[in-house]
């Protein structure tokens, strides 16, 4: 690898590092992606499709600012959403250029994941300690103060949630034994600590994953199923081992799997139909601006379930609170230009725009019962890393 190479895989490195905190903070590599690519006389390719996405992406963001309730709010998001566009545009969504530069990204990215799950192990571990010392058992009742990563779990849930995808994909592109067990266990560990958040909405973004995935293997690439069944099987396996072994983590995931067992449960849902009923009345065409569903929430709301979560719950109902009419469609038109770039690839069996797709969809079903994507950078770079693998195995194929 010259230093040319081993200069890319820095800027990579650091972006996903960045993006995973804040997506602000990848301003300061924009200088250098450009000074990178000024040397290497790497020109930016704008075809026809790709300018009119970008001129769509702006007049979006600029409707979300003037049209705002409080422009601030709206300001950053779009701040990070420029970034975005720009880090896309410097480096074409390529991750590495060579075999080399891949080999160094996937393993920094694996080993960020693997940190990340010992680390948020640990935190697990010592919050069961302090709850069942006190004579509790049941750990659905103590979420709250449980702060895997100092992050909210739910929103840890989804976090990790985004990692499964990526995590298959080096699996199955991965020939060297060695890396292919650090990587199954980068899997099993990510299971493991979504398991322990206790939140229904993951668990069922997760089966929805495993039987996409499944489903989709078994129509368009019948090859890899066996491989795939057993990565599922092995992930699963070890939570189940854990919940086997340990009462508290297994009566813990059998109240999550009821639907209103406990108080908390019913208020949580209560909540949830008493927001969609209020808001789903809020029709606008540009909406109030994103960021200010909390603003909205505080005026409105009354009862205190309601009042206390300054999230929707849904990010499909705050996209259509705060960005009108005119978000949903422009949503629905990039969504739908998405999986039109990317049919010929599934139905050919392409492994990584199976895997990367359905591990999209299991996140938009994941948003549809819990908001997380507007609440943590890290879910969006991680769902952009998907987006940039995707288009990119249609790239190669040119």
């Amino acid at each position: 690898m010259n230093k040319q190479e081993f200069a890319y895989c820095i800027l990579i490195c650091a972006a996903l590092l960045l993006g995973l905190f804040s997506i602000k903070l990848c301003i300061v590599l924009i200088p250098f992606f450009i000074v990178y690519n000024k040397k290497c006389g790497i020109q930016i390719e704008i075809t026809k499709t790709k300018a009119a996405v970008i001129s769509a992406f702006l007049i979006y963001s600029l409707c979300g600012v003037v049209f705002s309730d409080y422009m601030p709010n709206s300001l950053s998001f779009n701040i990070d959403l420029a970034v975005v566009l720009a880090v896309y545009l410097l480096t074409g969504g390529k991750f590495f250029n060579t075999e080399k530069q891949k080999k160094v990204v996937t393993y920094t990215f694996h080993g960020l994941v693997s940190a990340i799950c010992v680390i948020s192990c640990l935190f697990y571990i010592a919050h069961q300690s302090g709850v069942t010392a006190h004579g509790f058992t049941d750990m659905t009742n103590f979420k709250t103060s449980y702060r895997p990563m100092f992050m909210f779990c739910n929103n840890f849930a989804t976090f990790v949630l985004c990692f499964l995808p990526i995590i298959l994909i080096s699996v199955f592109n991965e020939t060297r034994n060695k890396f292919k067990i650090w990587y199954i266990s980068n899997f099993v560990l990510c299971v493991f600590c979504i398991t322990t958040t206790y939140s229904r909405g993951a668990y069922l973004a997760v089966m929805v994953l495993f039987a996409m995935l499944i489903c989709s293997f078994f129509i368009f690439n019948r090859m890899w199923l066996k491989k795939l069944l057993i990565c599922i099987l092995i992930g699963v396996g070890f939570s189940v081992a854990i919940m086997a072994a340990n009462s508290t983590v297994r009566e813990s995931v059998a109240t999550t799997f009821s639907f209103n067992k406990t108080e908390s449960q019913r208020r949580s849902f209560d909540s949830r139909v008493t927001k969609l009923d209020q808001y789903v009345e809020e029709f606008s065409f540009f909406g109030i601006g994103s960021g200010n569903f909390p603003i909205l929430n505080l005026n409105k709301m009354t009862d205190y379930d309601t009042l206390i979560s300054a999230s929707s719950d849904n990010s499909f109902l705050q996209l259509y609170v705060e960005r009108g009419l005119f978000g949903v469609i422009f949503f629905v038109a990039v969504t739908g230009l998405y999986f039109l770039k990317i049919r010929k690839k599934i139905f050919s069996g392409s492994k990584t725009s199976i895997i990367a797709t359905c591990g999209l969809l299991a996140v938009a079903v994941r948003e549809i019962t819990f908001g997380t994507i507007t609440n943590v950078c890290g879910i969006v770079t991680l769902c952009f890393a998907m987006i940039c693998l995707t288009l990119n195995d249609v790239a190669d194929e040119k």
